[in-house]
């Protein structure tokens, strides 16, 4: 027994090495399945042994792990069910007089007695209720812990096959053990809520009395019922037990309610534990309530229940405002853990408003007690005066809004919007989500701009606090988003609301990289962006989004409002702008020089403020781009600064087209006005620059992103209406929200309405052309602001975008007198030198430069007029283009030619290659899909020249330099082989039928010659590229392509090799491997019947060679003829040249099954054809073998590998077995029987359990090619040899478990679970080997 006492010594002890505790552990695994350790355990029970200190309480919960794993793995016979039996008494024992062990002592000893409990009764230990009901009248803490663990037992054990796969319990025993704990759960359910009933009456004295052990097992009860409703079936009530609870939920509801009240207490002993465990009880009745709803019940009950809280909750509600009253701490920002009943309380409205408000509409006394209840809610959201506190009940308001958003689709698929105007009709909630958005939107407000009058009616004497005055230190709003993420997850709606059109930072620079291309189209964008983690950005942030719904469901109403609010913020901003303008401009003797500072200390407050309040209703007004009308736009309309939004219950509209143009050109002057004030910051206060510049440069990006949404939106909709004529006779295209009758235009003419839009796309123009231009040419009065115009230059080229891309786009139908107008203005020839140089140089953002390519790109080539009189002319098109891109060929052009020559290419190269392949990677891109007249011009006039300076530059960034030219490495960096390879996809995907089919296999057998011959990059990263390229292009179909398919399987193989290989130490060996052997296994997809009939056709071999073609056969063009040929033929020379120099041989460079001749000759010669004559079979038998190697090593675990990389694999093999019934060829066959056993064992391994669905499939579709081999030959094998330690017994039950017919698939899923369920249960009750 000494030595079981020093292994427990060195596992808890702090001082020992890893080595010596896993040491120990082995001991004492071992020694706890042997009988030896039971018999010692039931002697450290009896309290006979008495080793010193900590080992004491180590032999304890030694003692009860012993008894859980005998109960649970080693109870079969006689003996074993005595000693067991005789530990029940001792561990209660120990339950019920060990108050003073430690908790995982006692956690140890209620969960061992929970494991008898859980297998033995009522069968063999049928006497575990009865003592479990004398322990909770004893000792009510010890019995609610017992329960809560026997719970949990239960509920591990009945999903043991459906999660976790731990094998705590054989399969064939689930069944039977998930009926006992159907048939428990009524009575546990019954007990908790009786013991609650019973210690109702007394909690007020017990809180007061400071009763904390009896309030704490108060809050066990009820955590305890909360963990058994899940499970609790459906029809089954809780059984009424000895105190005479009645059945039901409404009863338990009621029962709940009485503990939510326990708020009133927590609230009257402040600062006292009582106090606390008051709160806790609360909050976990309400948690428990919130639960309860969801569950189904009768429609008499759930009237009840609802009635019941109807009833109840205000009187919660006044509890918990009177605890924050007692608590004291206004404006306090308290975290989720330190107010959890608000939390429950957020979660129990949201759920109330979810599921009762379809009820309550049909009954008017239930939704008068539910407007009562809500406006309860709006009082108390604002109660604390803390943003904490807005953003917690904002999830009721939203709840509220998602009932709302229900009842409008209903409206929408029945037809009655159209009579309702797009709001619900007769909605009881609007006045009440109205004022709480007014008062949400003074919370975004500075002081000052609060104090002006928004509404005619004021919503509240004095706001709650301004977002403005929040921490604004990076780091700061992270209690903000944790009470976000608590009440959206307790709510059950964790899905993001807000959209990130309005939101979000400039891209770093390192980062843009990674975009591969994307079009970020302002306005239009989804996802997740970069956001500033202050107070202040969360709150406001969180605010814009609740806005930003409510204006959506109440356009009506919200749109004046948030119209007014941005002319006062931008005449307060004007204002501001002007006295720090007069700052600026003052004489600077040197006696006024303090006078100056003050004066622009004073500017610059105030300014900081009016950027605050202006960039906050320009995210409004971003988001309310598709609601703005474009009926009435002829109107005279005023200052928007004296809109007034109508009263609640007004139907009117307050504002027309008139009003959405005049903000359209606000938007405009504040730019332009903003660029102004920028230099004049610049020029004038180059001390004060950086105080100054910080918050003017958070303004321009909003400007710009908010120009951009409203172009994608209001402007595009108003291009489409006025070009097609439509004044007077449609009102039908209005997109607006506007409301009224009328013609769209109103009074206005068509020719109003065209010059109006004339000169909105002219300023969308030109306001961010301004910028560009002047970041472009670096003034000296931009200069100093340094990078923090980064920003803003990035969203002023974007917001270009969507006005070549949407607003002026063909479908739009713009007048080629505004396009020629266009293209002749003085903006288009700024930006056009501007892109042109900018590519060489990084004045502008990477991200920045590819919007303002694809802007110029679409003026000089996509948009022209949709009108049937107006024509595509292909040859001035190709020349305006041309001269657009010439910039673009000419720098990469230019760096190929250098680094071609054997010249090193400099940081400034490569920085104008990298930005270059991402420019032209975004411009092919946003083409897709584009009629063919305009991809034919792309591909002559962009593509064509482009393609072989690219080639050039991937050959210098590989080896294969090198081996042209004796240099001693590569002339650029090999990482510039990624922008240049996903350019040449971008190319093959989105002009494959412009390359033509000779011209997409030029330039891959050209790519394959560069990798193959010169090693790649280091990382094998680029090949992955490439290895996915060739699959697209071969996945084409029919015969396309054919002579490219043995190079691309001589390519795969060799990457393969080379991460076998000598691959650098930076590679993911085990993602590379994975790659290509997917590669291989969907090229053999693709191309099955040529590869299985060994018709692999060399490239143009027929025409190259002279021979003439086989009747029937397609005949292949010349290669000379197409552009692509010379260089192809030229790289084809260099290759053979460097191969017969190094020396050739298989394996020298690229390794794999193409011979030496056949590499020197290259695949379009006769010797290529020659190989790929019997190349076919070859090739499958090679990819299958390199399949049953690679899952072979994944099972033998030498190196774990990744889950993602593993399914990938999978995936392309389902595809390749749909395709081919690969496991039933006679070229699975040598590999069936290892990549069986292969699949078994990572699926016993548990290291694959995120791929387990996939090995599953795999599994059932190999053994489903062969039943009967697979029953009668390999699972008897491979449970004879890869379980030998199981005996006959278990074995045979494991066989059992497949039976010996064919299966299902759902049926085999299931006993395949149960097989690895079971084996790990046999293992594990055999300890440790």
């Amino acid at each position: 027994m000494e030595d079981i006492q020093v292994a427990l010594g060195t596992l808890f002890s702090p001082h020992a090495g890893d080595h010596e505790k896993k040491a120990a552990q082995d001991f004492v695994n071992a020694f706890k399945a042997s009988e030896g350790g039971l018999h010692w355990a039931i002697t450290v029970l009896d309290g006979n042994s008495s080793p010193p200190g900590f080992v004491l309480e180590a032999s304890w919960w030694l003692s009860a792990d012993i008894a859980t794993f005998w109960c649970r793995y080693r109870a079969v016979g006689p003996a074993q069910q005595q000693l067991l039996a005789a530990l029940r008494p001792r561990l209660w024992t120990w339950l019920q007089g060990g108050q003073a062990l430690p908790y995982f002592v006692h956690s140890k000893l209620a969960a061992a007695l929970a494991s008898l409990a859980c297998l033995s009764w009522p069968t063999v230990y049928p006497e575990f209720w009865q003592e479990l009901q004398q322990c909770l009248a004893e000792q009510q803490g010890v019995g609610l812990r017992l329960l809560g663990a026997l719970l949990e037992e239960y509920q591990s054990q009945s999903q043991a096959t459906s999660s976790g796969l731990r094998g705590r319990v054989l399969s064939s025993q689930i069944p039977s053990i998930q009926a006992r704990y159907a048939e428990l759960l009524p009575a546990v359910v019954g007990t908790l809520c009786s013991l609650l009933q019973h210690s109702q009456p007394n909690l007020a004295a017990l809180a007061q009395q400071g009763q904390v052990a009896e309030l704490s097992n108060l809050l066990l009860a009820i955590r305890t019922l909360q963990k058994a409703l899940p499970d609790l079936p459906a029809q089954s009530q809780p059984q009424q037990a000895q105190h005479g609870l009645s059945p039901g939920i409404p009863d338990m509801l009621d029962l709940l309610l009485g503990y939510a009240h326990l708020l009133d207490l927590a609230g009257a002993v402040p600062g006292c534990p009582a106090g606390e465990a008051c709160q806790q009880i609360a909050a976990a009745a309400l948690d428990c309530i919130s639960d309860l709803l969801v569950r189904p019940q009768p429609a008499q009950q759930a009237q009840r229940s609802l009635q019941l809280l109807l009833a109840r909750l205000p009187a919660c509600l006044g509890s918990l405002q009177q605890h924050w009253e007692s608590a004291g701490h206004e404006g306090s920002q308290p975290t989720p853990e330190e107010e959890p009943a608000l939390v429950t309380m957020v979660r129990l409205l949201s759920r109330v408003a979810t599921t009762q408000l379809g009820r309550v509409e049909a009954s008017p006394g239930a939704l008068q007690g539910v407007l009562a209840l809500l406006g309860q809610v709006g009082g108390l959201t604002f109660a604390r005066r803390s943003p904490v506190h807005v953003v917690a009940f904002s999830e009721v308001w939203h709840a509220v809004l998602d009932h709302q958003d229900s009842l409008e689709q209903e409206e929408w698929e029945t037809g009655e919007d159209a009579v309702t105007g797009g709001e619900p009709r007769g909605d009881p909630f609007k006045g009440l989500l109205l004022q709480v958005a007014q008062l949400v939107l003074t919370t975004i407000l500075t002081p000052s701009a609060q104090l002006q009058e928004l509404t005619h009616t004021a919503a509240a004497a004095q706001p709650a606090f301004s977002a403005s005055q929040l921490d604004s230190s990076e780091g700061s709003g992270a209690v903000l988003e944790d009470w976000a993420q608590a009440v959206a997850s307790a709510s059950g709606d964790a899905e993001e609301r807000e959209d990130t059109a309005a939101a979000g930072g400039a891209v770093p620079e390192g980062a843009e990289e990674d975009e591969q291309g994307e079009v970020l189209v302002p306005g239009t964008r989804q996802g997740s962006a970069a956001l500033l983690q202050s107070e202040q950005e969360v709150y406001t942030r969180l605010a814009e989004g609740f806005l930003g719904r409510v204006a959506s469901t109440y356009s009506a109403h919200m749109l004046p409002l948030l119209l007014r609010c941005f002319g006062r913020t931008s005449e307060a901003f004007r204002q501001a702008s002007q006295q720090l303008a007069a700052a600026l401009g003052a004489g600077t003797p040197l006696e006024q020089q303090q006078q100056q500072q003050q004066q622009l200390a004073a500017a610059g407050a105030g300014l900081e403020a009016a950027c605050w309040d202006l960039e906050v209703s320009l995210r409004l007004l971003a988001r309310c781009g598709p609601s703005l009308p474009l009926r009435g736009l002829g109107e005279k309309v005023g200052s928007l600064a004296d809109v007034w939004p109508p009263a609640v219950g007004a139907e009117s509209v307050a504002i027309s087209g008139a009003h959405a143009a005049a903000a359209y050109a606000m938007v405009l002057d504040l730019v332009s006005g903003w660029q102004h004030l920028v230099q004049a910051v610049g020029a004038g206060a180059p001390d004060a620059s950086g105080a100054l510049l910080t918050p003017l440069c958070l303004l321009g990006s909003r400007l710009y992103r908010t120009l951009g949404a409203l172009t994608a939106t209001w402007l595009s909709r108003l291009m489409l209406t006025q070009m097609a004529g439509l004044s007077g006779r449609s009102s039908s295209t209005n997109g607006g929200g506007g409301g009224g009758g009328g013609g769209i235009h109103s009074a206005a003419s068509d020719g109003e309405v065209g010059a109006l839009a004339g000169r909105l796309v002219q300023g969308a123009l030109a306001a961010p052309a301004q910028l560009l231009l002047a970041l472009g040419e670096g003034g000296a009065q931009l200069e100093a602001a340094g990078g923090v115009l980064q920003g803003p230059a990035v969203a002023a080229a974007e917001a270009l975008v969507p006005l070549t891309s949407i607003a002026l786009s063909s479908s739009m139908k713009p007048s080629p007198e505004l396009l020629s107008s266009l293209l002749c203005s003085q903006s288009y020839q700024a930006i056009q030198q501007l892109a042109g140089s900018a590519v060489a140089t990084p004045n502008l953002p990477t991200r920045a430069l590819r919007a303002l390519w694809i802007a110029l790109s679409d003026l000089s080539l996509r948009s022209w007029s949709g009108q049937i009189a107006a024509q595509f002319l292909t040859e001035a098109r190709a020349a305006q283009f041309g001269a657009a891109v010439a910039p673009l060929v000419r720098c990469l052009a230019e760096v190929a030619h250098s680094v071609d020559s054997g010249h090193s290419a400099g940081h400034t190269a490569e920085l104008a290659v990298r930005r270059a392949a991402a420019v032209a990677n975004s411009m092919v891109l946003s083409y897709a899909g584009t009629p063919k007249h305009v991809r034919a011009v792309l591909s002559s006039t962009l593509v064509a020249p482009l393609l072989p300076a690219t080639l050039a530059l991937l050959r210098c960034c590989t080896h294969y330099h090198h081996h042209q030219h004796h240099h001693p490495s590569a002339l650029l960096d090999a990482r510039l082989a990624a922008p240049l390879l996903r350019l040449l996809g971008s190319v093959v995907d989105v002009l494959a039928l412009e390359l033509g089919q000779q011209g997409l296999e030029h330039l891959l057998n050209s790519l394959v010659e560069v990798y193959s011959s010169g090693g790649g990059d280091p990382t094998l990263e680029a090949d992955t590229t490439l290895m996915q390229l060739l699959v697209n292009v071969l996945s084409q179909g029919a015969n396309k392509h054919a002579g490219l398919l043995l190079p691309a399987l001589q390519y795969c193989f060799s990457v393969w090799y080379r991460a076998s290989g000598a691959a650098s130490r930076d590679a993911d060996v085990g993602h590379i491997k994975a790659c290509a052997l997917a590669s291989l296994l969907a090229l053999l997809r693709a191309r099955w019947r040529q590869l299985s009939g060994t018709q692999v056709r060399p490239l143009a071999s027929h025409a190259a060679s002279g021979t003439a073609t086989k009747p029937g056969a397609v005949s292949t063009p010349s290669a000379a003829a197409h552009p692509l040929s010379q260089l192809h033929q030229q790289l084809l020379g260099r290759s053979a040249a460097a191969h017969a120099q190094a020396g050739g041989g298989p394996g020298k460079q690229g390794g794999g099954p193409a011979t030496a001749t056949a590499a020197a000759a290259g695949p379009g010669s006769s010797a290529a054809a020659a190989a790929a004559a019997g190349m076919g079979p070859a090739a499958i038998q090679q990819v299958v073998a390199l399949l049953g190697e690679y899952l072979a090593g994944a099972a033998g675990s030498q190196a774990v590998l990744a889950a993602a990389d593993v399914r990938v694999v999978l995936e392309e093999l389902y595809e390749l077995q749909v395709v081919s019934k690969l496991y039933q060829t006679a070229y699975f066959h040598p590999v069936r029987d290892t990549v069986l056993a292969s699949l078994f064992a990572m699926l016993l391994s548990r290291l694959y359990t995120a791929a387990q669905n996939d090995l599953v499939d795999t599994l059932f579709s190999v053994a489903a090619a062969n039943w009967s081999d697979f029953h009668l030959s390999f699972l008897p094998r491979f449970v004879e040899h890869r379980l030998s330690r199981l005996g006959p017994s278990e074995q045979q039950v494991l066989l059992g478990l497949f039976g010996a017919h064919d299966l299902d698939a759902p049926t085999f899923e299931r006993q395949a679970l149960a097989f690895m369920n079971d084996v790990l249960f046999y293992e594990a009750a055999l300890g440790p080997q």
